[in-house]
């Protein structure tokens, strides 16, 4: 994508200042929009996928884990080798990690465990090590999702507002996206008591 483009995209954003000054007039950027860790069904730590961005050169990139609900978090350290490892992802009804009332809406259990709706792992955790990493690596880094399309297959989007607005930069237009509109997000109480009102209770086109 040539720098004008994202010029042009993302102009109304501070991600366009943070791109002008590092890129020039007619630089092609690598980037990334589509990336899982064990937030939800990838099989390494946030740490190791942000590494392996830098590693492999890339200009920019987004985390995009799929809508729904997820067992774990995305803890773990920066793995330089032994790839697909969920060693050290914990399970957020782990009470000796994680306070017993940590996770907000409806009740969904898998495999014994409890799950952390995607709209809270968003807003609450992901996006926090997505600051993290843009304070590590000192590039674009997106808080994205793949969006589990009502009727239809997986979609990897974002919202920018927020996400680059100081002082207090969030993801919560994305959290409150995946809570109305994911297919595979059934909680009905949660976003709703954020004030969240709209949402699309099945997952047919209409």
């Amino acid at each position: 994508m040539k720098h004008q483009t994202w010029k042009a995209v993302l102009s109304s954003s501070a991600l366009a200042l943070t791109l002008c000054g590092w890129l020039h007039a007619g630089e092609w950027v690598a980037g990334d929009f589509h990336q899982h860790t064990t937030y939800s069904d990838g099989s390494n730590p946030f740490a190791t996928v942000m590494n392996q961005n830098d590693r492999f050169g890339l200009d920019w990139w987004a985390n995009s884990e799929h809508g729904g609900a997820f067992a774990t978090d995305a803890a773990g350290p920066v793995l330089t080798n032994g790839f697909d490892t969920r060693e050290y992802a914990r399970f957020w009804d782990d009470t000796t990690v994680y306070p017993a009332d940590l996770i907000l809406g409806d009740v969904k259990m898998s495999g014994g465990h409890r799950l952390m709706w995607r709209w809270q792992s968003l807003r609450d955790f992901s996006f926090a090590n997505v600051l993290e990493a843009r304070s590590t690596y000192f590039k674009p880094i997106i808080q994205g999702y793949e969006w589990n399309v009502p009727g239809h297959e997986h979609c990897s989007m974002t919202i920018l507002n927020n996400q680059f607005e100081l002082p207090s930069p969030n993801c919560i237009p994305v959290a409150q996206f995946e809570y109305l509109f994911d297919g595979r997000d059934t909680d009905m109480t949660g976003g709703l008591a954020q004030g969240w009102t709209g949402k699309n209770p099945t997952n047919d086109h209409a």
